[in-house]
């Protein structure tokens, strides 16, 4: 009697719904083959039995025996056969179910790296078009007062004498620079700008912080008055910290004195006090 072989087939552990439902199908048609094969066997040894009892001839028995060791040996060769079959038939399940979890990983992996691509071009488009409207931006402002590039943006400089003396009321050739300012801010609504108030080293240290704080709010609030949001504006007073001259001298000290507009897109951190 030829051997029963069984093969078990998993690919990565799992197997798919499909395949599975086939087997137990196969399975349990192996199995009613099986039984009744082995019915058929019982039945012809019964009758081997039955002739034995009554009186039957050798050869009867001979044979009613020889026809159930042949039905019993088919019944296996028959499950075995079937057995084989399930076998590669689920392993052919298994592999194309592999196939097509690599294929499908292939193109979440290529669209992965579409998405990427597009977000890296979008994000260099971005980039261009800031780097064109500040370029924008610092050429107008340049055509209304001085200015200078910075990390944090472009940097305007209004000068002290923008101011009373010792105040912070602003003159009016002040107002009128600001509010050219605040019609290029209308036009750029995408900039923001950070008003920061200086002063001289000379004085009280607490009144000069005072100062600068007191003229960098009057710049705030003349530009918020000509319908600059206040969501783009801040302002802060720093004194006499960041001097861009030499205090010892008369002209150095009037360039200290001074508030500075910075404006970029997008937000503008505070200048450290140095």
């Amino acid at each position: 009697m030829r051997p029963v072989r069984l093969y078990l087939y998993r690919k990565n552990g799992k197997c798919s719904s499909d395949a599975i439902d086939k087997r137990r199908h196969k399975h349990a048609q192996n199995k009613l083959s099986c039984a009744i094969s082995q019915e058929e066997a019982k039945r012809t040894l019964a009758q081997a039995q039955n002739s034995t009892k009554s009186g039957g001839s050798s050869k009867a028995v001979r044979d009613y025996s020889r026809r159930t060791v042949a039905l019993s040996a088919e019944a296996m060769r028959d499950l075995g056969r079937k057995m084989e079959a399930d076998a590669e038939a689920a392993k052919k399940a298994a592999l194309a179910e592999s196939q097509m979890t690599v294929a499908q990983l292939k193109e979440a992996q290529a669209k992965l790296e579409a998405d990427k691509a597009k977000l890296l071009a979008d994000q260099a488009q971005l980039q261009k078009e800031k780097a064109e409207l500040e370029s924008r931006l610092r050429g107008s402002m340049a055509s209304i007062m001085e200015t200078r590039d910075s990390a944090r943006g472009a940097v305007m400089s209004l000068p002290g004498i923008s101011f009373e003396t010792g105040k912070a009321t602003l003159k009016p050739s002040a107002q009128l620079t600001l509010a050219k300012l605040a019609g290029i801010a209308q036009v750029f609504p995408a900039v923001n700008m950070r008003v920061e108030g200086y002063t001289d080293s000379t004085g009280n240290a607490a009144a000069n912080q005072k100062l600068s704080e007191a003229r960098a709010k009057a710049v705030y609030d003349f530009l918020k008055a000509q319908g600059v949001a206040d969501t783009r504006l801040a302002f802060q007073g720093l004194g006499p910290a960041n001097p861009v001259a030499d205090n010892a001298t008369k002209e150095g000290k009037a360039k200290n004195r001074r508030v500075e507009i910075v404006a970029a897109v997008g937000e503008i951190k505070p200048v450290s006090a140095n």
